[in-house]
């Protein structure tokens, strides 16, 4: 029993070493996928986004993008979509790429969830190959400054299947916002059509809206 239980510890130290030894990772770029809202029937809307583990094996995730076709353009200027979008992306992230990273709930080791997103945005109208016109939200390539969220996970294992826990834990933004474009945007902008390209002027958007 002594050897037994002396193996099953270098077991578990050798499962979390390789654990830990796996981070930080790289940003991963996950999407685009094709998705459905039911404020929007009959929309289908394009998203990606990016993720990885820090130096603590925490995940973070980031550098959200959506896109729609015109009359599905209000997808775009609706400011409950970084709330939804992001809601996608973090599931997406820890069901199918750290599940096996998060500490079951009441375990000593805690693991968090932290959602960056980027103060400073654009929306561009693009042909596609094909003719298709594709109305896109992105980040401005100039953006440093961060709104950024905060939370706590956990694997409930009391569920069946078991599930990821989210507990909120704290929000904030740093950095300087660099854009002076008008927000809330307007699309098209004037003089311009869904037929046509264009680009709005990068615009701070608030970050008051709560992930989960």
């Amino acid at each position: 029993m002594k050897k037994f239980m002396v193996l099953l510890m270098f077991l578990i130290f050798l499962f979390i070493s390789n654990l830990y030894s796996q981070c930080p990772t790289l940003w991963t770029i996950e999407g685009p996928f094709i998705v459905t809202w039911a404020k929007y029937p009959g929309c289908s809307i394009f998203f990606s986004y990016q993720w990885r583990l820090d130096e603590g094996c925490n995940l973070e995730i980031s550098d959200l993008v959506y896109s729609s076709h015109y009359p599905c353009d209000v997808v775009n200027i609706d400011p409950d979509a970084y709330t939804y979008f992001y809601q996608l992306a973090a599931n997406d992230a820890m069901y199918n790429h750290v599940m096996g990273s998060i500490p079951p709930c009441g375990s000593e080791r805690g693991m968090t969830l932290k959602i960056f997103h980027k103060k400073c945005q654009t929306i561009k109208n693009e042909q596609y190959p094909g003719g298709n016109w594709v109305i896109t939200t992105y980040t401005c390539s100039e953006a440093t400054g961060n709104c950024w969220q905060l939370y706590e996970i956990c694997i409930d294992n009391t569920k069946v299947p078991p599930k990821v826990k989210i507990i909120y834990n704290s929000e904030g933004a740093d950095g300087e916002v660099n854009c002076n474009g008008v927000y809330p945007p307007v699309i098209p902008p004037q003089g311009k059509t869904f037929y046509e390209s264009w680009t709005l002027p990068c615009f701070a958007t608030p970050c008051s809206n709560r992930i989960f």
